[in-house]
């Protein structure tokens, strides 16, 4: 079930946008839902994003997600996506070329959570 959720990782909290098994409404309901939560706590915040196969990235909600993350990226620190599909990861990296950002995908959230709480570790660089 598509949710909203928080992880917390020793003295770290990681927000996790659960869009697993939701079609393309649930998706966009979810990214305003998260970006809305962001810009009310206004401070810097860990991300994890969690994609299965029964998840499908469309054109519509990839405009709405690029929108609402423009909106807050200052206040994204680290994003790890999991569970990516070959075709997801390629469209990451658009998403990573337009932001400027190297946003991660991993295959596990034990991997994904080792990254966001790694201090020397930094998604803030372009892809290039």
């Amino acid at each position: 079930m598509p949710h909203i959720y928080t992880l917390h990782q020793d003295a770290d909290e990681i927000f996790v946008v659960d869009y697993t098994g939701s079609k393309e409404a649930q998706m966009m309901q979810l990214a305003t839902k998260f970006r809305e939560l962001i810009q009310t706590r206004s401070k810097p915040v860990l991300v994890m994003a969690v994609f299965n196969d029964s998840t499908y990235v469309t054109p519509t909600f990839m405009r709405h997600a690029e929108k609402e993350s423009g909106a807050v990226m200052p206040l994204l620190e680290k994003v790890a996506f999991v569970g990516l599909s070959t075709t997801k990861k390629i469209i990451l990296q658009g998403y990573n070329i337009l932001f400027g950002r190297s946003f991660q995908a991993f295959d596990t959230q034990e991997e994904a959570i080792r990254f966001l709480v790694d201090r020397s570790a930094s998604d803030k660089r372009s892809p290039f």
